[in-house]
């Protein structure tokens, strides 16, 4: 194990802390929104490296782009073979009725900002930040990656209390971290933000499709 400055360790804390309220405690897109520039601030003037150790820079943003989708669509097929009824042609009917299920302009913006915000603050804590202080600290990508999987996964059993939900989770979190280290250049924070994005929404259109 490595010796790492103050600030690391104070960000981790602050990281823990905050993670920690928003599970347990606070909801709303007021959290997510304040947690992603918290930490981008932390990020760009607290923590010594520049912010390309992080994840985040913006070369060949297309290709990042590309690089998220297909992530996404890789991450969401397993969910839609698990419920072999899905049928592709039902598709355009679930996409129409999980837009009428908002009842106005308004909740669709406020559902669509919680997503993409949640996403974004989750991108930069686990695999912005943790996953980075684990390899300073232990100087083993492979444990690294799966400690920041498994916090990642046990951090989404407050909410629903399902087990599955914590299983893809995990296998989501370390393939995102796999990827993030392997390929930084087309699996950025932005990239594996588009990702999440594509994939939560998707998974709530699936559990639509089941609760009809």
């Amino acid at each position: 194990m490595n010796r790492l400055s103050q600030r690391y360790w104070i960000v981790f804390f602050i990281l823990l802390f905050t993670e920690i309220i928003w599970i347990t405690f606070i909801s709303g897109i007021g959290v997510p929104l304040l947690y992603t520039a918290l930490y981008l601030f932390l990020f760009g003037y607290f923590l010594p490296d520049p912010l390309e150790e992080y994840g985040i820079h913006f070369r060949k943003v297309p290709m990042q782009a590309v690089s998220g989708i297909i992530l996404a669509l890789f991450t969401i097929l397993p969910i839609l073979l698990m419920d072999l009824t899905v049928s592709w042609k039902w598709l355009p009917f679930l996409a129409r009725r999980f837009i009428y299920q908002f009842t106005s302009c308004s909740s669709a913006l406020l559902y669509l900002g919680n997503t993409v915000f949640c996403a974004i603050q989750e991108e930069l804590a686990f695999r912005g930040f943790l996953l980075t202080f684990f390899q300073k600290l232990f100087k083993n990508s492979f444990f690294s990656v799966t400690l920041c999987a498994s916090i990642f996964a046990v951090s989404h059993y407050p909410g629903g209390q399902n087990l599955e939900q914590v299983l893809f989770a995990f296998i989501t979190g370390f393939i995102y971290g796999a990827l993030r280290i392997k390929k930084p250049e087309n699996f950025t924070i932005f990239s594996l933000c588009l990702a999440h994005i594509l994939h939560n929404i998707s998974y709530d259109l699936i559990t639509c499709y089941i609760t009809m």
